[in-house]
């Protein structure tokens, strides 16, 4: 968040205006950023630390010459390339690049040098395979490194890295563990349930647990109804044989192996006395159980899948997922949270699996305590268990919430998406990104519910009150209920995080949104006040913020404090003079004003950087035609629907130059291809109402009855709530002589019509007799 005081104003041209860099996709400088100078020298130790160890399991440093030769390579290849880019006059910025680089070639370098200075190795066959897992975790390690200095590391990224060094330190301290057939299966059981839960869906209702399952076996993710069984089929067939295969070879070669070196122990002569007697019952006994093994392991295998298949089929069942929209995403949620706990309690029984007869080999003497063996034992895996439920799947839970509350907001349906948040945040409650969302939420909401609400709530609640509301309770509250429940959201946001400029902007536009529903203007006062003091602060946290400045202005606006106004649109406009709304901002403040001569200068200036800006377009022709330049109006906006064919209110304002000019045929023109690009699928409602509005204006008045009343019909059922469109659609029918449908929309009208206007919709039905 301390970036935000030197944003450079113009990244906002390339990303979003309230974006928050978090990360400098660099490692260097992400912890030298994050932890300082002491966090940087400790990642760099951790890094370092890993590389040496690793090479001293390889058996490539093994003197303290060696020691002293390898970290003498690598820092010194880290110092010495970032001085020569700097003796370069290259950026300081790059030094993020250059030592991890110079790290890097140092490392080559060494390894290249201890081929050649130590002794030829001495690795038995039997430990060839751990110097292969040692190299190859070493090797995964060391992209890690140049990944992370290249681009971002990512939470996957960062779980392979450190599950990656546990398997380098584990094969390095014990030098590798004898795999018998309960660890091989293990792990091979566990990628077979992963295939069930990514698979096994039931989107089209199924009520069988089996269907389920196999189901998911015949279409891939983008198309999971009626397909042949084909890619998902294969794909776990695949992975069913290559486990069995490889598994049951695996254990046989490993089993076999430790023969030989039993046997290479024992008195050579006994040994070839006892091959000598029985010459071919080694390979026939080999054969036979090896068959039954391949046998055994992939029945194992099948019976895991299906069984855990079956029980997570069960809770896709249309019978499981009842009750509200909030319960059937708990189900949801729960999916993973059962996926989870069955890899956790896999993996500890894999490690027992794989440390137990080690640990009764050796007989450690931590072992040997059984009450404090134990005691501990249980206290790590309670603290294990309570992180995994209280981090891991809780964050999963919180965002399956998150995610479907979104879904509603696009929607609109602010009732149902704010419920969902508060759900999510209850399962997080300190996350504030959760907290955004919900008071922004309850805002929206408050735009659409009445004054009073049937449900009371304190005056001044705090964030549990929030919380403790359900769907049916916010639908309830009132408009100054929410506003209030959604201040309480949005300070507590605050409070949880108070460098994030985004949760003080937010207060601002909940105060400026409260000023505006409020209906005395002078009542509204005080919460302009407060908005005003917000917008100050967030711009003390992020003072280069051009959007920030136009929002402030317009609160300045909205006080009559036009000066300072215009002198925070200025500003903004100095930060970055390649924003749009800045023009369109301080357009309407010098219409407002009457400042003729700052329009013009504007309108030259904007449109010399932007000359097909659509809003510098459509703002020059509308003061064209206020000062009564109608071919320029004309001009302008025709060179705007030109430059942006697309828009809707371009082509309207076409048809209504058109008609001041006296131009019916050009206005038709223009009408017909406002309809066609409404008819494409534009789904602004709002510009489709006034724009059919205009064009049905148009018609009526050039005696284009016909034409008119197919628009005033598409008006009546976009705008089903406004009276002025099935009165001027009873006007049309009355002149086409249709009294009877005529009559139908001046009753219609009537229904709908304020009190002020009754008497002449009654009058016009009258009129009908």
């Amino acid at each position: 968040m301390a970036f935000n005081r030197f944003y450079p104003p113009e990244l906002a041209q390339w990303e979003s205006r309230n974006a928050s860099p978090d990360r400098a996709h660099n490692e260097t400088w992400d912890s030298l950023a994050m932890t300082g100078v002491l966090g940087f020298l400790a990642n760099s130790l951790l890094f370092l630390s890993i590389f040496f160890w690793a090479m001293r399991w390889l058996g490539l440093i093994r003197s303290r010459r060696d020691v002293i030769l390898f970290f003498s390579m690598l820092a010194g290849g880290g110092i010495l390339l970032s001085a020569l880019f700097q003796m370069r006059g290259v950026s300081i910025g790059f030094i993020g690049v250059n030592w991890p680089t110079g790290l890097i070639l140092g490392l080559i370098a060494y390894v290249t040098l201890a081929v050649f200075m130590q002794q030829a190795s001495s690795t038995a066959t039997a430990h060839r395979p751990r110097q292969l897992l040692l190299v190859a975790s070493l090797s995964a390690i060391i992209a890690h490194y140049v990944e992370i200095h290249l681009g971002i590391a990512l939470v996957s990224t960062r779980i392979y890295f450190w599950t990656i060094v546990a398997r380098l330190l584990g094969l390095g301290m014990t030098g590798g563990w004898d795999i018998h057939l309960p660890a091989l299966i293990l792990p091979d059981l566990l990628v077979m349930m992963t295939l069930v839960f990514l698979f096994a869906i039931n989107f089209i209702g199924m009520s069988n647990a089996v269907s389920v399952l196999f189901a998911g076996l015949g279409t891939a993710l983008q198309d999971r109804t009626g397909a042949p069984l084909t890619d998902i089929l294969w794909l776990v067939l695949f992975a069913w044989l290559i486990a069995t295969v490889l598994g049951t070879a695996t254990a046989f070669l490993r089993h076999h192996g430790l023969g030989l070196r039993k046997i290479a122990n024992s008195d050579a002569e006994v040994g070839r006395r006892r091959n000598e007697e029985t010459p071919h019952s080694s390979s026939s006994v080999t054969a036979r159980p090896s068959a039954l093994s391949v046998v055994l392991y992939g029945l194992i295998l099948f019976a895991g899948w299906l069984l855990y298949g079956l029980i997570h089929a069960a809770r896709l069942l249309p019978g499981a997922r009842t009750g509200t929209v909030a319960e059937q995403l708990d189900l949801i949620a729960g999916h993973y949270s059962l996926y989870t706990w069955v890899v956790v309690l896999w993996c500890l029984l894999a490690g027992l699996f794989l440390s137990w007869r080690k640990m009764m080999v050796t007989q450690q003497a931590w072992f040997g305590r059984g009450l404090a063996t134990a005691g501990a034992g249980v206290l790590m895996s309670a603290a294990v268990f309570y992180i995994i439920a209280n981090i891991n799947i809780a964050q999963v839970r919180a965002d399956v919430f998150y995610r479907q509350g979104q879904n509603f907001d696009s929607a609109g349906a602010w009732v149902e998406s704010s419920d969902l948040y508060s759900r999510a945040l209850a399962v997080r409650p300190t996350e504030d990104y959760y907290m955004l969302h919900l008071g922004r939420s309850l805002l929206e909401r408050a735009a659409y519910a009445p004054v009073e609400g049937s449900l009371s709530f304190p005056s001044h609640p705090t964030l549990q009150h929030v919380l403790d509301l359900n769907a049916d309770e916010i639908a309830l509250l009132g408009r100054d209920a929410l506003l209030s429940a959604s201040e309480a959201v949005l300070s507590r946001a605050q409070e949880a995080n108070p460098l994030n400029t985004d949760h003080t902007s937010n207060l601002a536009r909940l105060y400026s949104r409260w000023a505006i529903l409020t209906d005395d203007p002078q009542a509204g006062l005080p919460a302009l006040e407060k908005s005003l003091h917000h917008y100050d602060v967030a711009l003390s946290l992020s003072p280069n913020a051009a959007h920030l400045w136009n929002e402030r202005g317009q609160i300045m606006v909205s006080m009559g404090r036009e000066e300072e106004a215009e002198a925070s649109f200025l500003h903004s406009l100095s930060l970055d003079d390649r924003f749009e709304h800045t023009y369109a901002f301080l357009i309407e403040l010098y219409t407002r004003t009457d400042a003729s001569e700052k329009l013009t200068q504007l309108f030259d200036s904007g449109l010399e950087k932007f000359p097909h800006s659509l809003v510098l377009l459509t703002h020059k022709g509308a003061a064209q035609s206020r000062a009564g330049d109608l071919e320029g109006a004309l001009a302008s906006i025709s060179l705007a629907f030109e430059k942006h064919p697309t828009d809707l209110n371009a082509v309207r304002n076409l048809v209504v130059l058109s008609r001041l000019l006296d131009r019916p045929e050009e206005a038709a023109r223009w009408a017909e291809r406002a309809i066609a690009l409404i008819e494409s699928g534009h789904d602004e409602i709002d510009k489709i109402v006034a724009t059919y509005s205009v064009i049905a204006d148009f018609n009526v008045e050039n005696g284009r009855l016909l034409q008119a009343a197919d628009i005033l019909h598409r008006l009546v059922e976009l705008a089903p709530h406004d009276y002025r469109f099935p009165f001027q659609l009873a006007h049309v029918h009355s002149e086409l002589g249709n009294n009877q449908q005529a009559r139908q929309f001046g009753e219609s009208a009537l229904a709908l019509a304020p009190d002020n206007e009754k008497p002449g919709v009654q009058a016009f039905v009258d009129s009908l007799e």
